[in-house]
């Protein structure tokens, strides 16, 4: 749901996968950072991605091209 903040003026946003949950549902983290703070956000997220269980199970999107 990083849309709203991508309307507001420099607010970057980002959501990455974090797992699934004990009923097996997907989790998922959202980093908002302050005005022109995009690299701080795209580091922790990468930081993060590198770390948390939810990258690992994701699935790369099937190719529709048929």
């Amino acid at each position: 749901m990083t849309c709203p903040f991508n309307l507001l003026p420099q607010l970057p946003a980002l959501s990455l996968p974090a797992g699934r949950a004990a009923d097996g549902l997907p989790v998922g983290l959202q980093i908002v950072g302050r005005r022109f703070a995009d690299e701080q956000v795209l580091g922790w997220g990468a930081a993060l991605e590198a770390i948390l269980p939810g990258h690992a199970a994701a699935r790369p999107m099937e190719d529709v091209r048929a």
